[in-house]
């Protein structure tokens, strides 16, 4: 807070944004984004670039929204 010209990070927008980032390769340490990932300056609503690392790879890995017990029924018996 209190910098110079404001506190808004992006213009006029002072919404937040909360999504999967779809980073390519998290687990090897590669912390470039998917094509789709809304962190781009195409897929976000303020058109900039949210994050230090540009597009690295045409399509991540799907994400599945599931029921906390769907979830744990994946895991029982083990």
């Amino acid at each position: 807070f209190a910098n110079a010209g404001g506190d808004s990070l992006c213009g006029t927008y002072h919404d937040n944004l909360f999504a999967d980032p779809l980073f390519c390769e998290l687990e090897a340490g590669n912390l470039e984004i998917a094509s789709q990932s809304p962190c781009l300056p195409a897929n976000n609503p303020w058109g900039v670039l949210v994050g230090a690392h540009g597009q690295g790879c045409e399509a991540s890995v799907p994400v599945e929204d599931a029921s906390w017990g769907t979830i744990k029924a994946r895991f029982r018996g083990r």
